[in-house]
């Protein structure tokens, strides 16, 4: 197991709950779902191969906080220098 992967996942699923939004158990839009997604890759030792999502689109919240927008900046970083 790439343990490497698994703190990433980690990070992921923390960020998702603290900035997520979800509508009835689920994502309200593709930049959360995608991150979601990548997290159940990288726990099954898959890199994802794209990730596309974007703080300022309405999936997570407050779109004020610079600090959850920095933290998904570091996350899509991250999963795109995966090797």
């Amino acid at each position: 197991m790439n343990t490497e992967y698994i703190k990433l996942a980690e990070k992921i699923d923390n960020f998702l709950e603290k900035y997520g939004i979800k509508i009835n158990n689920d994502w309200n839009g593709p930049d959360s779902a995608i991150l979601a997604k990548a997290s159940i890759l990288l726990k099954n030792n898959i890199k994802p191969e794209y990730v596309f999502s974007f703080w300022s689109q309405g999936c997570f919240h407050p779109q004020e906080c610079k600090e959850g927008e920095k933290e998904h900046f570091e996350i899509i970083s991250k999963l795109k220098s995966l090797k």
